[in-house]
């Protein structure tokens, strides 16, 4: 006896009842749900002055000489009644734009605006807004930013501070807009979205706080922190080795040589040519063209030191953040020595090497670079070892710096023009 099988018509069917029950079970659960939401809500919004008048409404009630003073009682609920329906039909609807810098230094904090515009008919009153601190649930409960489940290494601390107070908006007209400014401070470099932002209406007379969440759409990129002499040893040990190399690329001259001209008049002389002088007898002068631009090549190597499992990629690193904090740093250092400098990390593909080390860079573009480190993320070492082995492939000649966390590199993933600093274990110049 075969067994038997369900027509497609009557999978779809069942498939379809399964919808409809859970579709009528989840309808039914809100609507268990709504006194408590509503409670919830009118508990959240309330004030000192809608829990003043509560209190004045009971004593009202005159339990112990049992004779209510029924007036003052019905003013206290006509007004809590009246202000909490004035409060959710004043509701403002506010469209958020942001004016904000391109990126900044992680941990330290800036300024940027904040535009309102009221999307109603009906003017916005008695306004604060400010970044939400929190995240909240549907129930009204705090919201974990991290789930308990993620790996220890990769939990990550709070995303930012918020360095400023709500600001207070008396009035927005229909139509109109107006701005607020806000401070904020990111401890994690990267590419970070804003916090929501969190309008607050205390119209009428702030008996009640309706509070309205905008998600923000806007992100900033945090370039990593520069390294100082004053956070630790190992920290100035790196800051001399960097320092050496810059001077090392300041002092090379891009000069070449043309040739040999006798001397004329008014000629400006860089250097003489004494032996054809005196092989001439006649005041001889070297030539060199124009100077070059002085190019410095610097490749991050984004692999963790010794990652928890060879095939596991973590999403932070403490060795890997501290090489791009060197990098920010030696960027910055040659930015101030007008060296031009081009970055390679090893999370990028080889298209764009060929791009990075073909083109050149300005000072305009340091931002460009440190926003690039701000989005490296962290590789795995056999990934690692083949970008670096094709970078030494592609550019045998090409001397360059090579910033890493890892202990050991193998010989045939550098050159023998590479010169390496180890943020661990001091530097190793090859």
């Amino acid at each position: 006896m075969s067994d038997a099988v369900v027509p497609p018509t009557r999978r779809f069917q069942f498939k379809s009842v399964l919808d409809g029950a859970s579709t009528l079970g989840w309808l039914l659960l809100r609507v268990f749900l709504l006194p408590l939401r509503v409670m919830l809500a009118i508990r959240r919004s309330a004030t000192a002055s809608s829990v003043s008048l509560l209190l004045v409404g009971i004593v009202t009630l005159n339990i112990l000489w049992g004779y209510p003073w029924v007036g003052i009682f019905s003013a206290c609920f006509s007004m809590m009644l009246i202000g909490l329906a004035v409060n959710w039909f004043m509701m403002p609807k506010l469209t958020v734009d942001f004016s904000l810098p391109r990126s900044v230094e992680s941990g330290h904090s800036f300024s940027l605006l904040m535009h309102l515009k009221n999307r109603r008919s009906l003017p916005a009153l008695q306004l604060s807004a400010s970044f939400d601190k929190k995240e909240l649930r549907s129930l009204f409960r705090e919201r974990r930013l991290f789930a308990k489940d993620a790996p220890r290494e990769n939990r990550r601390r709070q995303r930012y501070e918020l360095n400023s107070d709500p600001v207070s908006i008396p009035v927005i007209g229909p139509g109109e807009r107006a701005s607020v400014e806000a401070s904020l401070r990111f401890l994690d470099r990267g590419i970070h979205p804003l916090p929501r932002v969190c309008i607050r209406s205390h119209f009428p007379f702030c008996l009640f706080e309706s509070t309205t969440l905008h998600p923000s759409q806007a992100t900033i990129a945090v370039t990593p922190r520069l390294i100082d002499e004053s956070n630790d040893t190992v920290a100035a040990g790196h800051l001399s080795d960097l320092s050496l190399w810059v001077r090392r690329c300041n002092a090379f001259e891009a000069y070449d040589y043309v040739g040999s001209r006798e001397y004329q008049t008014g000629m400006p002389v860089r250097r003489w040519d004494f032996s054809s002088w005196a092989r001439l007898g006649r005041p001889i002068i070297r030539e060199f063209q124009s100077p070059g631009s002085r190019t410095a090549v610097i490749v991050v190597d984004t692999a963790a030191n010794q990652p928890s499992s060879p095939s596991k990629v973590v999403l932070f690193d403490e060795g890997v953040e501290r090489v791009l904090s060197l990098a920010a740093t030696a960027i910055t250092q040659l930015n101030r020595q007008r060296v031009e400098a081009q970055l390679i990390t090893t999370d990028e593909a080889n298209e764009e090497w060929d791009s990075a080390v073909g083109g050149v860079r300005h000072s305009s573009e340091i931002e460009a670079m440190l926003i690039q480190l701000a989005q490296a993320q962290v590789t795995l070492e056999k990934q690692a070892d083949e970008r670096l082995r094709e970078i030494a492939e592609q550019f045998p000649n090409l001397p360059y710096l090579l910033i890493t966390s890892r202990q050991t590199i193998a010989v045939e993933c550098r050159t023998p023009q590479c010169q390496v600093i180890r943020v661990d274990m001091g530097s190793d110049f090859v």
